[in-house]
């Protein structure tokens, strides 16, 4: 009769409680039957529970026990083949590598792709591998899911801005693809709480109140009114995107691209002027000369 391995067993326990953290944030998951170095295809939700455009690929690694990765500043190395930690270092999906141990339940995770170089990965010999080091504070839990989650929405977000931005500046400016560009801000104002729906949020609005006051009472800063606000509307912004990954996951902080952030606050000040009142008569009534 044959006889399962133990690897085997493990791997299967690994990927269904790693599975089951991802469908307690609301995603859906979806387990790789051919098996090309991921385990599982993760589909995350926003808060209004709409499927992702932004996917991430998963691959669980197992393990009976590892008593050293339950102490902090601790980490372990797993190995994968050079060339498919390339693939994932130019995929345009975020990859997460989850090391699970299944006696104890708990698992930690790592992003090969910040972890990567490529011209090395590139020059490798066919069947080289490299290391992927999993650090014993980054657990695997619900949080950092969430904040996995957020990562992936922000650079999805990123890469189609982008994208509409150099189209534009070669000339192409069709109205699809501004309508692509602004569609895509919109939801990123949602997922991070500057808007909700066609509104401007009054949390973003406290934010934007909060900064622009600290500007105005700088006297050192050489700028005009308009400069002040956009500087102002500029940090609330960056305000909002932390505040949303903090929520995901405190203390975790989260990477963001200034072309992103430059321009969400575009966006968001476009946003703003149709509405009455503060602040946007106010940020500029000092340059009016009437």
């Amino acid at each position: 009769m044959p006889s399962r391995p133990l690897s085997h067993k493990v791997g299967d326990q690994a990927a269904t409680a790693v599975t089951a953290i991802w469908q307690q944030i609301g995603a859906a998951v979806e387990r790789i039957a051919v098996d090309y170095g991921e385990d599982l295809l993760v589909q995350p939700c926003d808060h209004r529970d709409q499927m992702d455009a932004a996917r991430i690929w998963v691959q669980a690694k197992g393990t009976t026990t590892h008593p050293a990765m339950h102490q902090p500043g601790r980490h372990v190395t797993v190995p994968v083949p050079s060339a498919l930690a390339l693939r994932w270092a130019q995929t345009a999906d975020v990859v997460v590598l989850v090391y699970w141990d299944v006696e104890a339940a708990t698992g930690w995770y790592a992003i090969p792709e910040a972890q990567a170089d490529r011209v090395r990965l590139a020059d490798a010999a066919p069947r080289a591998t490299t290391s992927i080091t999993v650090l014993s504070d980054d657990a695997f839990t619900a949080a950092s899911a969430r904040h996995l989650a957020l990562r992936a929405r922000l650079e999805h977000a990123t890469k189609i801005v982008q994208r509409c931005k150099g189209m534009i500046m070669m000339g192409y400016d069709a109205p699809e693809v501004r309508a692509e560009l602004i569609t895509t801000l919109t939801q990123v104002m949602q997922d991070v709480g500057i808007a909700d729906g066609n509104q401007i949020t009054a949390t973003f609005l406290d934010a934007l109140r909060s900064h622009w006051e600290f500007y105005q009472g700088d006297p050192g800063r050489d700028m005009s009114a308009a400069e002040r606000f956009e500087t102002a509307a500029q940090t609330a912004v960056m305000k909002m995107v932390l505040d949303a990954a903090e929520q995901a996951q405190p203390q975790a902080g989260i990477e963001f691209q200034e072309l992103l952030i430059g321009e969400l606050t575009t966006a968001t000040m476009t946003a703003l002027r149709p509405q009455q009142g503060w602040p946007v008569p106010l940020a500029w009534e000092e340059e009016d000369p009437h």
